[in-house]
């Protein structure tokens, strides 16, 4: 499970940022659906809302920052510069100072911290410790170029200190290429690059056809698709996901069956497949047949979701998505987001964060004070702020949405006119 997410000097982010899921202890709402770990509390959920170009994407690009700069660092040549790392630029004293990224997480009950700073050229600090009781213990921590690692892992990890160069992180090459699956650093690795799935309606559309065409051909996967479908009142009794090769022999006509050209072929003839997907219809009592492709942006999206929704609640990973709401209803949303929060549907203790611009949410959504943050950007500086309406400690029963909108808690967009109180019953229902 993810605790806790810390930025600092990355994009419009200038000071420290932190993003908790653990909840806080003088929150009283919905606390069944709350995931217990030793002495505290975990969130299933945290919803982020904000105005355009406030940060919502670039914290969550923070996280993916953080991901592509530990899978890469092996592939970073002598001199390179660390692909990912982007500093505060409206600030002299950020443009080059490191950008810091930090995760606290579990892992089978076993609490692990883990984090870095760097320039843009050269690794300045590194740590990782795991808290197998409640003191916690160093795995390894680095300064520049001395990495000094605890007793207990040397002889496994101290092979790839040498291999660490200044603009590469120790752990993305002993936590990658050590053979103890159980050691801390390979279960940091592995959990930061791996556990944590970082998703957008596109990348839905790419990833979610491709599941719903292998792994969830299933006929148990189908069902559990389709039983999911009919709960949003799709009308869909059925769907086939299939692409037909092209055929292209009329462009090989004079080749040679060598193993080259029949690679080079088929991988042509998957490139330029033809999507003949398709949906059933049941209307009337009779069965219809409709391509894919005609069905809304929305059905679409929904059904592509769904299988990497599945997979993150059976694995109990943590599901990030940027602006959850496109092309859905925010009732879909709902559905979706109340799989995370139920005891029966998430017996695995996976987690959903998400960004959106969908105010309804506040109101359909009913989330706890500390689930849900602000992303608000500071109109002189452009530095990037994010709270949580926990912070504003609300009387209970507020009305979120209707203060929401009336600027109470501030991420709103900065426009001509101002949304009076008096008008927020037009505003909203009419």
């Amino acid at each position: 499970m993810l605790l806790e997410f810390i930025v600092e000097n990355y994009k419009s982010i200038k000071n420290r940022m932190a993003l908790s899921m653990v909840a806080r202890n003088n929150q009283k709402d919905f606390e069944s659906r709350l995931i217990p770990f030793r002495n505290q509390k975990i969130l299933p959920e945290a919803m982020i809302i904000g105005a355009n170009g406030s940060g919502k994407t670039v914290l969550l690009q923070a996280i993916r920052a953080m991901q592509f700069v530990l899978k890469n660092t092996l592939n970073t040549e002598p001199g390179e510069k660390i692909k990912g790392i982007v500093p505060f630029h409206f600030s002299a004293d950020t443009v080059d100072a490191p950008t810091t990224f930090q995760i606290e997480f579990t892992v089978a009950q076993v609490r692990y911290i883990y984090g870095f700073s760097a320039t843009e050229t050269a690794v300045t600090d590194e740590w990782l410790f795991a808290y197998y009781s409640s003191r916690a213990t160093k795995v390894f921590d680095r300064q520049s170029q001395k990495i000094s690692i605890n007793e207990r892992w040397k002889s496994k990890l101290k092979q790839y200190g040498s291999m660490a160069r200044p603009n590469m992180l120790f752990l993305g090459t002993a936590g990658k290429l050590t053979d103890q699956p159980d050691n801390p650093a390979a279960i940091a690795y592995r959990y930061i690059t791996q556990d944590i799935i970082l998703s957008t309606p596109s990348t839905f559309a790419q990833v979610g056809k491709l599941m719903l065409k292998n792994s969830y051909a299933t006929e148990e996967n189908k069902a559990k698709i389709q039983e999911m479908l009919n709960s949003a009142d799709f009308s869909i009794t059925d769907f086939s996901i299939n692409f037909q090769k092209a055929d292209l022999n009329h462009l090989f006509p004079k080749l040679e069956d060598s193993d080259l050209e029949l690679q080079n072929k088929e991988l042509l003839q998957d490139l330029f497949s033809v999507d003949k997907s398709s949906t059933t219809h049941s209307v009337n009592g009779k069965i219809y047949s409709l391509p894919l492709k005609e069905e809304s942006n929305g059905t679409r999206n929904y059904l592509y979701m769904l299988p990497v929704i599945l997979e993150c609640l059976n694995h109990g990973n943590v599901l990030v998505i940027d602006e959850i709401e496109t092309s859905l209803h925010p009732l879909l949303v709902k559905e979706i987001t109340s799989l995370f929060n139920s005891e029966a549907a998430n017996p695995h203790h996976a987690q959903i964060i998400f960004t959106t611009h969908d105010v309804l949410l506040l109101e359909l959504e009913k989330l706890r004070r500390d689930q849900i943050y602000f992303v608000d950007k500071d109109s002189v500086h452009q530095e990037t702020d994010l709270y949580s309406l926990a912070d504003f400690s609300p009387r209970v029963n507020e009305d979120y949405l209707k203060n929401y909108l009336i600027g109470r808690y501030g991420a709103i967009p900065n426009l001509m006119f101002e949304i009076q109180e008096n008008d927020y019953q037009e505003c909203v229902y009419e």
